[in-house]
């Protein structure tokens, strides 16, 4: 961009000698003499820079910059004195004006203070552009990824769930975002600078749950040397995370609704010592809740307290456009960790494109973690991808390693009792022969939909 500068000396040898210079520079330049001339000028347009004398023939270059604040103008203005004090010079300060240089100067330190009041201005335009933009972009979520109709939707409904203060159910199979969608409401919401705690419902043993959603006393049981407070406690004036929420037994679930519908709890070993309690609650599940409400499994009042605002995340397989982002945003995370520099070359984005992606998000998130840190050259190439993802599994199937073999077998028994108790953990668990946070951790591992 070409600046437009005008200069207001009535000194003819400093005012040719300044514009010559400016002119020099690549700069467009008017030289004035008077206040009348320069006022005329800048109502005729505008510019980026103002240079003038305080002294004038019919003026002060205090009014210059007066007329220029009054009007808003983005002109900047650079103020010059002759005078022996720095009065006029702190009065145009505190009028606005960018700097001031006294007289005599040379032009050298004239044309670094014209640089820096530039440079300065677009520095300060490029920031007002790019606030521009930032408002104007359909989604406020930056942890959040996708250009894609099915996202779209997704940021559109969160930029005005996040003004409410009302329940919402997040779902969505395991490993779409869910717990990226409650940090998003969290951080756009009112609370953003309370509390988010978050819970997974599923890794706390059925033995630990209560004490650990509404704290408890010293002495409530058998371990419990001191009192603690409790999940909600902590969250208060903030947000609880409530993942997982289709795992809680009944009897939590009781005291759940209860927190929600009349904001207290009881700490165990309490008694009647009820506390008020200010949360705003979110819960997350890959189960379907209504079937399992017809099951019994799940309070049919808790589920339409917590069913407010339903948000919904679509599956990998169905926004599969947004693969390329997310492979862009995954491979920069990993190369800024492991010091490389590599990036996937469009044949394997292709590949990834038409994988299904059981494990959603976090299956490609894996996957990109996988190809950056074993694959040698720059390029990754399809070949370089995992044989599943490649199509040709069958070709290699006699040539995995045992513990890929291993681990495919658990992975499908597992299924298969789960769909026997049909989702039940609990006596998946019991019939498996393993604790039920075992069970959920080699369901998380093997990126199971439960």
């Amino acid at each position: 961009m070409k600046h437009s500068i005008i200069v207001v000396e009535d000194e003819k040898i400093v005012r040719i000698s300044l514009a010559d210079a400016l002119t020099a520079e690549g700069y467009t330049v008017l030289a004035v003499p008077t206040c009348a001339e320069a006022l005329a000028a800048l109502g005729e347009g505008a510019f980026s820079l103002v240079i003038t004398d305080v002294r004038l023939p019919d003026g002060n270059g205090i009014e210059i910059l007066q007329r220029i604040m009054e009007r808003g103008d983005n002109s900047s203005v650079i103020v010059m004195t002759a005078f022996g004090t720095i009065e006029d010079a702190v009065k145009a300060m505190r009028l606005g004006a960018y700097n001031y240089i006294t007289k005599p100067f040379s032009l050298e330190a004239m044309l670094l203070v014209v640089k820096r009041a530039l440079d300065h201005q677009d520095a300060a335009a490029t920031n007002v552009r790019l606030r521009k933009e930032l408002s104007s972009c359909y989604c406020p979520f930056p942890n959040m990824i996708g250009e894609s109709s099915a996202m779209h939707k997704v940021f559109s409904l969160l930029a005005r769930v996040a003004r409410t203060d009302s329940t919402v159910l997040i779902t969505g199979e395991s490993g779409t975002g869910k717990e990226l969608v409650a940090s998003s409401i969290h951080y756009q919401s009112d609370r953003k600078d309370k509390p988010l705690v978050r819970v997974n419902c599923a890794a706390l043993p059925d033995t630990l749950i209560e004490a650990e959603l509404f704290g408890h006393e010293k002495g409530a049981f058998t371990g419990a040397e001191v009192r603690k407070l409790g999940r909600f406690e902590l969250a208060d004036g903030g947000t609880i995370f409530l993942d997982e929420i289709g795992d809680l037994p009944l009897l939590t679930q009781t005291k759940i609704l209860r927190v929600i519908e009349e904001r207290t709890l009881e700490r165990l070993g309490g008694g009647a010592n009820t506390l008020k309690v200010d949360v705003r609650v979110l819960a997350a599940t890959n189960k379907e809740l209504a079937e399992e409400v017809r099951q019994g499994r799940f309070r049919e009042d808790l589920f339409y307290r917590l069913n407010v605002i339903p948000v919904e995340m679509p599956p990998l397989r169905k926004r599969s456009e947004d693969i390329p982002l997310l492979v862009e945003k995954f491979a920069k995370r990993c190369n800024d960790r492991f010091g490389t520099t590599r990036s996937f070359d469009p044949q394997a984005i292709e590949a990834l494109m038409r994988y299904s992606f059981p494990g959603n998000v976090r299956e490609l998130q894996n996957i990109v973690e996988r190809c950056i840190a074993l694959t040698e050259t720059e390029i990754i190439g399809r070949a370089d991808l995992p044989a599943h993802i490649r199509g040709d599994m069958g070709r290699q199937s006699a040539l995995l390693p045992l513990a890929e073999v291993v681990g495919e077998a658990e992975r499908a028994h597992i299924e298969k009792i789960l769909r026997i108790t049909s989702g039940n953990r609990s006596k998946a668990a019991d019939l498996l022969g393993i604790s039920r946070k075992t069970l959920w951790e080699k369901i998380n591992s093997h990126k199971l939909k439960v």
